[in-house]
């Protein structure tokens, strides 16, 4: 018998639920059966048993498919249910083959199939795979919503007694007719569904047909064969000659099973509840929002005065007669949208303005399900009623509050309230809108999710820092609940919030109860190795190769290490391994070769068959490392036998599936899994479950499948399901999804991410799903209506305060965002209550009520706006990191009196300040003419590159992303060449350049072929036009008298100098460009456009500063007293340059010493660092804005420019002082750069 038991909210049904079950549970080692529609759910009943009750052992709960496998099934091994895997590689097996006159089946299903799954003429794979997973989830869900006589219809479809017939009645075999709606695509599903369901002639249906070939494929070799038939639930049920309750059987007493807090179902599985509740007692303790019979509310223009006496619905006194149950059971499934509406009738009644709006708004599928299990009881049921007992439980009678209100409202199904009305009138903030500052029930926007979860955690430290008369909390983190319809977009968010280890502040720990919803470790390697068999690609690539190397997956499955990885980066990158354009040339082959071969020659190596005739033996300390040398020997060979197996079998076989099995398991099987990688062994296992499922496909008759078929199977079984981690309450503040049947029972619940696009969503619908042609049955829930009505059981289950909160602004693209539809459906619900009210109570004279509080009945229940910066006071704030936001904002409105205090709020002052001691970087014993010109250039890049060790590469370059071998040169190699084609020019000796040339293409660096060939030539002409400037120059020069000039003679300068009253040794050491006999001539080359290149030619400032460096070198070697000038000569290989830009320095020896000795100390001694450069120093500047303007343009080579902020953190405050500040800075850098330019 099914004893169905209702309740406001489920803290009552729970204390029902543990009585009854007490009762029940006499033998401790068997437990009767608690069936749960979440775990969660099942995880706050046993808190609440163990807080109730005392202790909880044996418990045995369920999930409701679980169940109805157990009473099904129960140990017989030899029944499956059916899932949509298998069913989909038996439709994709009858697809893909042909009939007797060799046409693929899928064109015998019509035109509309055949025009989808051709795209030019051509099977579309993706197509038909997506088809086939579609139909097969429809198929089974056909059959599990469409029972025979679970509803009543007048004529149609219906058997004898009226009852509506089923799906199998109409498609069934040897009889197959209309049960949707006659349409040509119904035609083709119900003939697609006979061929895999029905008997093929006198032979068995194909599904059978595959199942008997599974079972000799699996029994082959064994002893005691066990044959398993996978079926539907519907026909599970058929075959069930009695229910299997042997797991809570206690002798012979077949202990009752307890359903709690189901709120929606399947149509078949109430049919089998039904039917083993006529043999067996199941307790029912479903949560009812309304006290008061509502399962017409969503009719406009009616209404039932149905009243509680006993546990039935009664009217004027009467039981309901029976011929008003059954009319209250009818569904028309074949009826028009007015039959539907006019059935839904069954007396008249008020008009609907007398309705609760958000029971009409939020309730259909509630309502769905409440009538569904009272038909079932035949209208026989228990009510807990009354708004609460404990205090505990949602509308608790001694609070206050709109939430109270509401609730009340929605329990006795009202829409007007006299005490919503005094609460109105009596609210102290009604000038900014009506309950503006009611503490039970809010709403709260903000302009980023940041702010919005900073607002979240101040709330909740408020909340429990409240504390009673007595001094004890009032509230404790079990109280409080956090929901999100889309909790993943919040995770960073809330560590960022919630996370902080600082012991200042109120540290509030927390526990994300749902996993985040995205693809694997094991998924992604899967995707990159399949993603390599892919026709367009099919070879060894950086970005594919460095994917799988860092999966950690493929690290454990391997052997590998992230040191492993680092080397092979470093070798890749030097060995310029891109990708194998064809077998003669393969860069990953080639550079494999070239790292083997160091292992037995230092010598160039023949190789006739690639693009050089010589391999260059490759290596470095890394590669000394035989192990790591051999794992990346292993993963390229291994890499390589995978696509090659791809190209030589364009599809695959029974017998060469299990070698696919394996060169997959080579890199994701991870047979001794980590702690932590758990999920992603239940990835693995889902992809050997993946494989399973292909041999169905052979099972079928399918002689062989194709790779895009393997591969969409197998990134099927490896996408990762969210599923639910951690337990509640345990670890702190819980945030949980908000999901459909998870209703909670809190005293406080944050709903955070209430905006229009995350809840309630939309309801998309299939266009092949029948059911969306014709009228819907009771049951059949959509998105939107389930999470709807979840949201009204969760209000109603929460008793003190709800507080909704939204993102509303997209600041990126600085447009709005709106609120969620019920936010405007609560307000609309309060401004018609409130107005109805003021009728009510002031009769003829409400509409002057009404006009004299218009301002607040229009902004009823206002959201409270959170703005960008932080404004809340220092009271309201709770953690360190929201104190400085609030400082920092304090000092923007009130900027500080002195620059010493401005530049103290400045991130800039703490980042240096945080270093500590600046001598913790020790001073250099070398240093190299370059290092001193990046000081010059920039102090600010270069304090920066020594601070944080990093290399002068941009870094969004990153070589691990590059795929293609470039096919030019970067201006530092293209430079390099032309002044060995420069050297080679003037000195006659073509050596080194040939050399450099045939380096550059055994290292892979030169690009092939016809770009290589560009490069050369482009490098030749630079060469020329400065050799043609060279010998046209008026004065000396390089190619005019080779024999009295040299290039790159390096120079070491040994100096002295005390340093906070200790003498230290430190060495200048670079290469000189080219320089005359005399020492007194320095000529450099580049490729920079020059200023007024045909006239006086010239450079900015940084242009000559390497060269400058070496020119103080040369002076201060020269050691003499006399004052010695250098000419520097620049020229420029630009097609408009002519001749050389000049400049000199002119000083002692002395004098060049104690500037060096200046320059040193400065930069790597007092770490000079503000944002002076030397292109800029020519500049004055009035206010900071044009400042920034020219520094960003200088700026934009500096790989690190978006880690600062100038108004902050170049060592300059954008106040009225900055024009001082930036004369300052220019002077002291002018007097380390002593170098006159004619220009």
């Amino acid at each position: 018998m099914l004893h169905l038991k209702f309740a406001l909210n489920l803290e009552s049904l729970a204390d029902h639920l543990m009585a009854t079950v007490k009762a029940a549970w006499k033998n401790p080692f068997v437990a009767p059966i608690i069936v749960f529609p979440d775990p969660k759910m099942e995880q706050w009943f046993r808190l609440r048993w163990v807080q109730k009750q005392g202790t909880l052992a044996n418990f045995n709960s369920m999930m409701i498919d679980r169940f109805l496998m157990e009473i099904l099934v129960g140990d017989d091994i030899t029944k499956q249910k059916l899932n949509s895997d298998v069913l989909q590689s038996v439709i994709l097996a009858y697809l893909y083959e042909t009939d007797e006159n060799a046409q693929p089946n899928y064109k015998s299903l019509g035109d509309e199939v055949v025009r989808y799954l051709e795209v030019d003429g051509k099977l579309d794979e993706n197509h038909i795979f997506d088809l086939s997973l579609r139909m097969a989830s429809m198929f089974l869900e056909y059959e599990t919503s469409r029972p025979a006589g679970f509803v009543l219809t007048r004529g149609g479809k219906c058997d004898e007694n009226g009852k509506a017939l089923g799906i199998l009645d109409c498609w069934k075999q040897g009889d197959l007719k209309d049960f949707f709606d006659g349409s040509p695509r119904e035609e083709w599903q119900r003939k697609l569904y006979s061929k895999i369901f029905h008997q093929d002639g006198k032979k068995p249906s194909l599904l059978t047909r595959a199942f008997d070939a599974m079972n000799a494929r699996k029994n082959a070799g064994m002893e005691g064969p066990v044959n398993v038939n996978y079926l539907t639930i519907p026909f599970l049920y058929k075959t069930c000659e009695k229910f299997h309750c042997e797991s809570f059987t206690d002798g012979d007493n077949v202990l009752p099973v307890f359903i709690f807090g189901l709120s929606g179902m399947g149509q078949f599985y109430r049919v089998i509840l039904q039917k083993f509740a006529e043999e067996h007692d199941i307790y029912a303790f479903i949560q009812n929002p309304c006290m008061d019979f509502w399962e017409d509310v969503a009719a406009p223009g009616k209404y039932h005065h149905w009243e509680k006496s006993g546990n039935r619905w009664t009217s004027g006194g009467n039981d309901l007669p029976e011929d008003l149950k059954k009319r209250l059971h009818v569904s028309v499934s074949d009826a028009s949208p007015d039959e539907l509406e006019n059935s839904a009738q069954v007396e008249e009644g008020v008009d609907s303005e007398n309705e609760n709006a958000l029971l009409c708004n939020w309730g259909r599928s509630g309502r769905d399900n409440i009538k569904l299990w009272c038909q079932a009881a035949n209208y026989d049921f228990e009510f807990e009623d009354g708004l609460g007992t404990s205090g505990e439980n949602c509308a608790d009678e001694n609070s206050a509050g709109l939430l109270k209100q509401v609730q009340s409202m929605i329990a006795q199904r009202k829409n007007s309230s006299q005490d919503l009305l005094e609460y109105f009138e009596a609210d102290a903030g009604k000038s900014r809108g009506g309950f503006a500052e009611d503490a039970t029930f809010s709403l709260t926007s903000a302009p980023t999710r940041e702010r919005e979860i900073q607002v979240l955690h101040s709330r909740i430290c408020k909340l429990l820092s409240e504390r009673d008369a007595d001094g004890k909390p009032v509230n404790r983190i079990s109280d409080i609940m956090v929901f999100s319809p889309d909790l993943d977009s919040y995770r960073t968010a809330i560590y960022q919030a919630f996370d902080q280890t600082s012991k200042d502040g109120l540290h509030i720990p927390f526990s994300i109860v749902d996993s985040p919803a995205r693809a694997s470790l094991t998924a992604n390697a899967l995707a990159v190795l399949c993603g390599l068999l892919d026709p367009e690609i099919q070879t060894i690539n950086r970005p594919a190769f460095f994917s799988l190397m860092r999966n950690p997956v493929v690290q454990h499955t391997r052997g590998i290490t992230d040191e492993d990885v680092e080397a092979w980066e470093g070798w890749i990158e030097n060995i310029h391994m891109y990708r194998d354009r064809n077998e003669k040339q393969g860069d990953w082959k080639n550079g494999l070769r070239r790292l083997l071969l160091s292992k037995f020659t230092d010598e160039d190596f023949p190789n006739g068959s690639m693009q050089c005739e010589e391999l260059r033996p490759y290596s470095d300390i890394a590669s000394s490392n035989n192990k790591s040398l051999c794992k990346f020997a292993d993963t390229i060979d291994e890499l390589d036998q995978w696509i090659d197996f791809a190209k030589t079998h364009k599809a695959v076989t029974p017998e060469l599936m299990d070698e696919v099995i394996d060169k997959l398991s080579n890199w994701i099987s991870m047979p001794f899994a980590p702690d932590g990688f758990a999920g992603e062994t239940i990835v693995y296992k889902q992809i050997s479950t993946g494989f399973e499922i292909l041999k169905h496909q052979f099972d079928a008759g399918r002689k062989e499948i194709s790779w895009p078929c393997i591969i969409q199977t197998l990134n099927c079984a490896a996408e990762s399901t969210e599923y639910s981690c951690g337990n509640l309450f345990v670890n702190g503040v819980t945030f949980a999804k908000f999901i459909p049947n998870r209703i909670i029972p809190v005293k406080h619940v944050f709903f955070i991410g209430a905006s229009s696009g995350a809840f309630p969503g939309n309801n998309p619908k299939s266009t092949l799903d029948l059911r969306n042609n014709v009228v819907a049955w009771p049951g059949d829930d959509t998105p939107v209506a389930k999470k709807r009505y979840a949201f009204l059981c969760q209000l109603m289950s929460t008793s003190s305060s709800f507080h909704l909160s939204y993102v509303n602004k997209n600041i990126a693209k600085d447009e709005d965002l709106y609120a969620s539809s019920i936010i405007s459906d609560i307000r609309n619900f309060l401004k018609n209550a409130i107005k109805k009210s003021a009728k009510e109570k002031y009769g003829d004279g409400a509409e002057t009520w009404i006009e004299e509080n218009k301002n607040a009945i229009k902004n009823i229940w206002p959201e409270t706006e959170t703005p960008l910066d932080e404004k809340r006071p220092y009271s309201e704030l709770f953690t360190p990191k929201e104190w400085r936001n609030r400082a920092t904002y304090d000092g923007m409105v009130n900027p500080a009196d002195n620059a010493e205090e401005a530049r103290k709020r400045t991130r800039f002052h703490w980042q240096w300040e945080d270093l500590g001691d600046k001598n913790t970087i020790k001073n250099p014993e070398r240093v190299s003419f370059r290092e001193i010109q990046k000081f010059l250039e920039d102090p600010f890049q270069f304090r920066i590159t020594r601070m944080l060790d990093t290399n002068e590469r941009e870094d969004d370059v990153d070589p691990e992303s590059e795929y293609f071998e470039p096919v030019d040169f970067n201006n530092l190699g293209n430079s390099v060449l032309v002044n060995a084609m420069v050297t080679a020019a003037v000195t006659g000796n073509k050596d080194d350049k040939d050399k450099l040339v045939h380096d550059l293409k055994l290292n892979g660096e030169l690009p092939d072929n016809k770009y290589g060939n560009k490069l050369l030539d482009s490098c030749e002409h630079k060469c020329n036009r400065v050799i043609g400037q060279m010998e046209s120059t008026e004065g000396d020069a390089p190619a005019k008298a080779s024999d009295s000039w040299s290039n790159k003679e390096k120079l070491e300068l040994v100096i002295l100098q005390n340093i906070n009253g200790q003498d230290i040794r430190w060495v200048l050491s670079g290469t000189l460009p080219w320089c005359n006999a005399d020492r007194n001539h320095l000529v450099s080359i580049t490729s920079t456009k020059p200023k007024s290149p045909t006239k006086t030619p010239n450079f900015k400032q940084s242009k000559y500063l390497n060269t400058y460096v070496a020119a103080l070198a040369l002076i201060a070697q020269k050691k003499s007293d006399a004052e010695e000038t250098i000419k520097i000569s620049i020229y420029s290989s630009d097609l408009e340059a002519v001749k050389p830009a000049e400049a000199s320095v002119s000083m002692s020896s002395s004098e060049a010493v104690e500037l060096l000795k200046e320059i040193y100390s400065t930069a790597f001694v007092e770490q000079y660092s503000k944002a002076a450069p030397a292109d800029l120093l020519g500049n004055e500047y009035s206010n900071f804005g044009d400042y920034a303007k020219d520094l960003s343009d200088v700026w934009k080579f500096f790989g690190k420019r978006n880690m600062f902020d100038k108004r902050k953190d170049v060592g300059f405050t954008p106040l009225e002082t900055f024009p001082s500040e930036w004369n300052e800075a220019r002077e002291h850098q002018q007097s380390l750069i002593k170098l006159n330019v004619v220009c």
